[in-house]
């Protein structure tokens, strides 16, 4: 489902994003709206990427601690820092106690990745809803001089 909305989202808040800072600008000053709707873009996706990234990692630390109560601390805080070095301890341990981290590891790890989805995908379908409501409709407005040219024609002959 989340990567059905993640996308649905985005095409539907970038194209009217782009659309609308091109059309603020003169044709003479294209490239600089272009460059600045690119700056505005990587800015925003990097700091996506960051507040969003922290949110699995977070969740992840979180979910998986009960799990590595019982191993030395170095351990227990190396585990805690990613699904990959969980799984590593857990090699090292004995087959039940491995077996479990690993199975705890996995679950809050996908439980984390689930919570991230679902941010991104509500922050995406809210900025779609703003882009809906607030942009205006410049296809409407494209329409309406043609179809007043096509008349004027039609009206001289």
């Amino acid at each position: 489902m989340f990567f059905f909305v993640l996308p649905l989202g985005m095409g539907n808040v970038m194209a009217p994003g782009t659309e609308a800072v091109m059309s603020a600008v003169p044709a003479a000053k294209a490239g600089v709206g272009s460059a600045m709707n690119d700056v505005n873009r990587q800015v925003a996706g990097a700091l996506g990427v960051a507040v969003i990234g922290s949110v699995p990692s977070s969740a992840y630390s979180s979910n998986v601690e009960s799990a590595t109560a019982g191993l030395l601390p170095s351990a227990a805080d190396a585990a805690t820092d990613s699904i990959g070095v969980a799984v590593g301890v857990a090699a090292h341990l004995p087959a039940g106690a491995g077996d479990a981290l690993t199975l705890a590891a996995g679950g809050a790890f996908t439980d984390a990745l689930g919570v991230a989805l679902l941010i991104g995908s509500g922050v995406l379908l809210v900025a779609a809803v703003l882009v809906e409501r607030h942009l205006p409709d410049t296809r409407k407005s494209a329409a309406t001089p043609t179809t007043r040219g096509v008349e004027a024609a039609g009206a001289t002959s």
